[in-house]
């Protein structure tokens, strides 16, 4: 008789088993739920810009134009505004330009290193540092407005009608007196009467028409021939009276400052006016690129021209000394 055995299971099936156990096993282990990856969010950049702030709204059109072209060229957006705070300056600013004298301009340099400033205009500011500045000098106009007054008056029979309360006070008659005899020194006439000229009335700015219109009239006495007329006095009572004695029986020549009302009435022959465009339009290159304390002269130029009465070859005489005084090789309030 043969013993009893007890059977095998075969070795593959127990290892199917197992294989079955385990996976049984890791299905009912929980899924591991992964960290959610923290990501910081990261600031988008100011855009680079340009701001021009015109606290009077009234900048020259030309100054704009040339900021507008630079903003373009150099892909900077021009924002605009009337006043500007320090925190109004963000890292994108690179360029601000001031039409007037803000008052706070040591505060904002200060606030901003990295922005340049630029003020135009007449101001007490001082170029340096991150501030640079062009001087739309009142007694350089005035001394233009003598002068080319001169350059068009036969026998040098010019007047000059000007205001006593303005931002240079009397200079703006020494600077008149001192452009119109940078043209013929003494100014000695030919014809009776035989007066000094340029001869000159003055009075404040608020004055009536009335007061203007006698001082004209005591300057047209002289029998001029050219006569320059600050905006403050242009109306046709003081344009009539100037005009009662014309030298040779012909009208009188008048000259007067851009900003002149288009209610005076009058017709002009010859308008002035500081162009600090042309000067911004040079500087701004070098502020984009961090060049700061820089100065300038705004150049007096012609706006409008009746070229019956101002020659191409007077007209460049006046531009040529412009230039000069711009430059500060002519000093306007020293007697030539």
């Amino acid at each position: 008789m043969r013993p009893k055995t007890t059977p095998r299971i075969p070795a593959l099936l127990i290892t199917i088993l197992l294989c079955a156990l385990l996976l049984a096993a890791c299905k009912n282990q929980p899924t591991p739920t992964p960290e959610p990856i923290q990501e910081t969010p990261t600031a988008t950049p100011a855009p680079a810009e340009i701001v021009l702030v015109d606290a009077l709204g009234a900048a020259d059109a030309r100054l704009v134009d040339v900021i507008n072209q630079f903003a373009g060229a150099n892909s900077l957006v021009l924002r605009q505004a009337t006043a500007l705070a320090s925190a109004e300056i963000n890292s994108g600013t690179k360029i601000v330009v001031f039409t007037s004298d803000p008052g706070n301009t040591a505060e904002l340099s200060a606030a901003a290193p990295a922005t340049q400033f630029v003020v135009v205009g007449e101001s007490a500011v001082t170029a340096g540092g991150n501030v640079s500045t062009i001087k739309a000098d009142a007694a350089d106009r005035a001394f233009m407005a003598g002068y080319l007054t001169m350059l068009l008056a036969d026998d040098w029979r010019a007047a000059g009608l000007l205001t006593s309360d303005s931002s240079i006070g009397d200079s703006y008659a020494d600077a008149f007196t001192n452009g119109a005899q940078y043209v013929c020194g003494k100014c000695n006439p030919y014809y009776a009467p035989v007066v000094a000229f340029p001869v000159v009335a003055y009075e404040p700015t608020a004055s009536d028409e009335t007061t203007w219109a006698n001082d004209a009239a005591a300057l047209g006495a002289d029998w001029l021939s050219a006569a320059f007329i600050d905006p403050a006095a242009a109306n046709v009572p003081v344009a009539n009276a100037l005009s009662t004695y014309p030298l040779n029986f012909e009208s009188v020549i008048f000259v007067g400052y851009a900003e002149v009302s288009p209610d005076s009435g009058l017709t002009w022959d010859v308008l002035i006016a500081s162009d600090a465009a042309s000067s911004l339009e040079a500087m701004l290159p070098q502020l984009l690129a961090g060049r700061g304390g820089q100065q300038a002269a705004a150049t007096v130029t012609l706006t409008q021209v009746n070229e019956e009465v101002v020659s191409p070859a007077r007209q460049e005489l006046f531009n040529e000394t412009a230039a000069r005084l711009a430059a500060a090789e002519i000093e306007p309030l020293t007697i030539p």
